[in-house]
């Protein structure tokens, strides 16, 4: 029976962290020996935002090693360099003339980094969502494992691909999202986890350095007794980024320290979310207390 093709990728932005671990890492890992995985090393997109990337090939190298790391197998994946395959570049060229610049304005991710990255953005920034088509639509994949807030970008693909069967007749699948357990992870600042924001962990961290990060996310600032109730949506504190998402986290622990913080019981050594760079995370016992309304 024929495996369905799966399609994804990173941008060589440097190497990998926890958000890329448990958003898709993980996921690709698992998903390779049931389906037929293309992974994109997806340099041409690094350009979109730095088109000086002087350590892109030392980019390139560290990100592979972290996905072999991460269990992503050659002798059963398939690992496409996106820049020395023309048809990328080609298609995508294509695909921009089916999709209008109002279309590519409300894709929330353009607006979002231009903003994060105090950015002037480049029509090549506007238009990365129709290159990520391209790659997706140029090996007909029909899934594409993404982290959440990709998911407008595969709503535009699909529309490309509908598009483009009806002018030129059905050649490419509408491919479909598949999200991880943790589609979204915050940083050390609660904004998504992203290395060009300064508040990522990254799995060759030493303990000594991920520690050191830890230690600087903030708890509740509105929780200034430790029997205040506590507002775990808006905390940077850690058990509470572990609490915001319980089921995705898969940690046993996390519901009810989202209770307790909510009503008021919660302790800062009740639990901690411990990363060990070669383990999954997990809830365990015994970290040091942390003062509210300051850094650990």
């Amino acid at each position: 029976m024929k495996k369905s093709r799966i399609l994804t990728g990173h941008r060589p932005t440097g190497p990998r962290h926890i958000g890329h671990l448990v958003g898709t890492l993980e996921t690709w890992a698992q998903l390779q020996d049931s389906y037929e995985c293309f992974f994109l090393v997806a340099d041409l997109h690094v350009l979109t935002t730095n088109y000086h990337p002087e350590h892109l090939q030392d980019n390139i190298l560290n990100m592979l090693a972290d996905w072999l790391a991460a269990g992503i197998d050659p002798n059963r994946a398939t690992i496409v360099l996106q820049s020395i395959i023309p048809e990328h570049a080609q298609l995508s060229l294509l695909l921009g003339m089916l999709t209008t610049v109002a279309r590519l304005e409300r894709v929330p991710t353009y607006k979002d980094q231009a903003r994060e990255l105090n950015l002037q953005p480049s029509s090549g920034l506007l238009t990365y969502p129709v290159l990520q088509a391209a790659d997706i639509l140029l090996y007909k994949a029909k899934i594409v494992p993404v982290g959440e807030d990709q998911l407008p970008h595969i709503e535009l693909a699909r529309e490309l691909a509908r598009r483009f069967n009806r002018t030129f007749g059905r050649i490419f699948p509408e491919p479909r999202a598949q999200l991880s357990n943790a589609p979204r992870l915050p940083g050390t600042d609660n904004r998504t986890m992203h290395t060009s924001y300064g508040n990522a962990i990254f799995l060759r961290d030493t303990p000594e350095e991920t520690a050191r990060k830890i230690m600087s996310m903030y708890t509740d600032p509105t929780r200034l007794r430790a029997d205040d109730p506590g507002h775990v949506e808006a905390t940077r504190s850690l058990p509470c980024w572990i609490s915001s998402t319980p089921t995705r986290m898969n940690c046993p622990n996390s519901r009810r320290v989202t209770k307790q913080a909510r009503s008021g019981t919660w302790r800062s050594n009740n639990y901690w979310l411990y990363r060990s760079t070669r383990t999954s995370s997990r809830c365990a016992p015994a970290a040091p207390s942390c003062t509210p309304s300051r850094k650990c």
